[in-house]
């Protein structure tokens, strides 16, 4: 396992109507994947060194996101219409930090 892994949801309230007030949350929880998480001095040439393997394992490009921070919303529930930002909706987002990350 290359990454810790916290399942979490959310509840947005608002109004039904044209607005954008849940749909701004689900694009802020977004710039956590900005977050450069500080890797131990063991753990950071360990990645570097299983680059290949890991590209090799879980795909090409892998290595660049192991060390980084995901979110994957990927249930999104809500609504009455379409076309209509919905006045409540929830959702549940998969974010995962790389082990040995510090705590900020």
């Amino acid at each position: 396992m290359t990454s810790a892994h916290d399942g979490t949801g959310g509840r947005c309230k608002g109004h039904n109507s044209h607005h954008s007030l849940p749909a701004r949350l689900i694009l802020d929880l977004d710039e956590v994947t900005a977050l450069q998480p500080s890797l131990p001095s063991d753990v950071a040439p360990v990645l570097e060194g299983a680059a290949a393997t890991i590209d090799e394992a879980q795909g090409p490009g892998a290595k660049d996101i192991v060390p980084r921070v995901t979110v994957n919303i990927g249930v999104i529930q809500g609504g009455l219409k379409v076309h209509i930002v919905p006045g409540t909706c929830w959702f549940e987002a998969d974010i995962r930090v790389p082990l040995g990350s510090a705590k900020r």
